[in-house]
């Protein structure tokens, strides 16, 4: 998952995965991989710290 600050990420990755693997609310500091089933197949999650706009990921 890739996106901007506070855009839901980790919230999207936890739906998709119908489990709590992301701590939602606050900001990601590192990317995390989980993994889980969904409808059957095997699916992979890597959640990924935000960027603002006009600053890189290091200055937030």
């Amino acid at each position: 998952m890739v996106g901007w600050v506070f855009s839901g990420k980790s919230a999207a990755g936890n739906t998709i995965l119908r489990s709590k693997e992301f701590q939602s609310g606050d900001r990601t500091m590192k990317a995390l991989k989980q993994s889980g089933e969904v409808a059957g197949r095997e699916v992979v999650v890597v959640d990924t710290p935000g960027w603002w706009k006009f600053f890189p990921a290091s200055f937030i």
